[in-house]
């Protein structure tokens, strides 16, 4: 039975979240799990259609993300897992083939914990789309202001500090807390979680999946054990 491609190029892995070492900074991709999702996803080409980063703190891994309708947030990563089992990707960049030193994933953390006191920003939704619809294309070929509105709301967006979409969240703490563009010469405003994978495919250590028989606590005792190894 062949094993299955979530991109070209990456075959499907399958990774209990009892046996997951979360690591600071490491890169969650999620795909569809609805027709709107799917849609997305098909339109910014490839399987995910959002995109968190892992912080470990008080003894368990969260994932923290902006999103639309609830803006910055955290939530416990095993709580995703179980809800979402089968759908988020681990990724965990390098450094040019070497592992990033615990200080650079600790400073990713740091970036993407503290980046979380804005808004959704609906705009880069706005022109990310814009960037891919040839009618719109056509329309700024014919019409420079619209092309220089464009370029004017992407200068304004790539530069903030808060306030973003998932993707370019993950992508803004990985240059702000280690130095890595993950997507190179693109726009972090642009940067989609498909790009993201793309760009990662080498970095993929598996899609998280639920343990059956499992509860919430025997979860967290698990994780915990796994981390207080990991750090030992």
């Amino acid at each position: 039975m062949p094993v299955e491609e979530i991109i070209p190029g990456l075959r499907r892995a399958w990774l209990p979240y009892n046996e997951y070492a979360a690591s600071n900074g490491d890169i969650l991709l999620w795909e569809a799990h609805t027709a709107a999702g799917l849609a997305i996803a098909i339109e910014t080409g490839g399987p995910f259609v959002h995109a968190s980063g892992v912080v470990v703190a008080i003894g368990r891994p969260w994932q923290l993300a902006y999103q639309e309708g609830l803006n910055g947030y955290a939530s416990p990563l095993s709580a995703e897992v179980r809800r979402h089992s089968g759908k988020i990707s681990v990724f965990r960049p390098d450094y040019f083939g070497l592992p990033l030193g615990r200080a650079s994933c600790d400073d990713v953390a740091y970036e993407l914990a503290n980046s979380l006191g804005g808004d959704y920003e609906w705009t880069n939704i706005a022109l990310i789309f814009a960037q891919r619809s040839l009618i719109l294309r056509a329309l700024a070929h014919v019409f420079p202001c619209l092309r220089r509105r464009w370029e004017a709301e992407l200068e304004r967006t790539n530069h903030k500090r808060t306030s973003a979409i998932c993707s370019q969240n993950v992508a803004r703490a990985w240059l702000s807390g280690a130095g890595l563009e993950l997507v190179k010469g693109k726009p972090l405003s642009l940067v989609t979680p498909n790009d993201i994978g793309l760009a990662c495919r080498n970095a993929y250590l598996g899609t998280l999946t639920w343990p059956e028989n499992w509860n919430g606590s025997r979860a967290n005792a698990a994780q915990s054990a796994v981390l207080t190894q990991q750090g030992a």
